[in-house]
């Protein structure tokens, strides 16, 4: 905190554009090497996680045999298509053209449902992974039983991935909070803290996010299938839930996957936005673009109330 404290009063006088600059670089040159991974300490498994366990293998075999069965339902389509492609060759030119775009019109709706589903498929295959990998001891971080940095940077690999070929957009934000001055870290106190943060981040996402815990009281949310926009209403909308349900002001950095990015470049950029929100203080919110630092100056009361106009249209 000494080192906010300590810049924030270099930056006094300085322009606003040379400011952002010196913040980014600091926060892209030292923002990783602040964060501590606390030792696992998992407690022996309980009903409760095993029941999960037993859920997601529900689920997972669920998955697979409605895709086994749709995926023998096409077959038959495909089948009847070949056949009549095979047919098709007895005929004349016109009645095989003929021929053909009747059997394309017949199979193209069910070619359709099934990419449909199988992208369905795929998004549910994916929430489960992660839950299972809150089983795996080594991307589970101790405190909160959510992800951590390991598995988050192996989610932002899977997700640049889907990206490189063609795929949605997608975007992370990393939330901090800073915990009250008389918790000491590693103390029961400090952890609940950290636990009630995680609640409400948990609050706040769709079922196909992904949260982790990078150390202290610090998350990142990757947002698949989201641009930088949707991930900027995300952030908002956090951090207006932590003041009216905590109290607590959290700063929050968003960017959204570039083409080049890699997954330690994107992850940068978030982070020199986080830090950018957490030099100023209070609860600020910045985005980087790609070409560099934006302030987010949204208060978070107006996009409460466009959220609530939203809802009632």
């Amino acid at each position: 905190m000494e080192l906010f404290d300590w810049f924030s009063g270099v930056l006094v006088g300085i322009p606003v554009t040379m400011s952002l600059a010196a913040v980014a670089l600091l926060g892209y040159v030292f923002g990783r090497r602040t964060r501590v991974v606390e030792p696992s300490n998992l407690a022996a498994v309980g009903p409760r996680e095993l029941h999960r366990a037993a859920r997601v293998a529900r689920q997972m075999e669920d998955t697979i045999d409605e895709l086994r069965q749709q995926l023998a339902e096409h077959r038959n389509f495909v089948d009847r298509f070949k056949h009549k492609v095979d047919e098709a060759s007895m005929y004349d030119p016109r009645s095989a053209l003929n021929l053909l775009s009747n059997e394309s019109e017949e199979i193209i709706l069910p070619t359709l449902k099934l990419a449909s589903r199988l992208s369905h498929a795929y998004d549910e295959l994916r929430q489960q992974s992660q839950v299972l990998s809150n089983f795996t001891e080594g991307r589970t971080d101790p405190v909160t039983g959510l992800g951590n940095t390991p598995a988050f940077e192996e989610q932002l690999q899977l997700a640049l991935g889907d990206r490189t070929r063609g795929g949605p957009p997608a975007s992370i934000a990393l939330v901090s909070v800073e915990p009250p001055a008389e918790l000491t870290p590693g103390s029961d106190e400090h952890r609940e803290f950290i636990k009630r943060v995680a609640t409400e981040v948990e609050r706040c996402v769709r079922g196909h996010d992904y949260i982790a815990r990078l150390g202290g009281a610090e998350f990142a949310v990757l947002m698949p299938k989201t641009p930088l926009s949707g991930a900027r209403v995300f952030g908002t909308r956090l951090r207006r839930q932590l003041i009216a349900n905590r109290q607590l002001e959290a700063g929050c950095g968003i960017a959204e996957a570039l083409p080049a990015d890699t997954a330690q470049g994107w992850l940068s950029r978030a982070d020199s936005a986080l830090y950018s929100a957490r030099a100023v203080g209070g609860a600020a919110q910045y985005l980087h673009t790609g070409e560099g630092l934006q302030v987010d100056n949204e208060p978070v009361e107006r996009v409460a109330l466009v959220e609530a106009e939203m809802v009632e249209v």
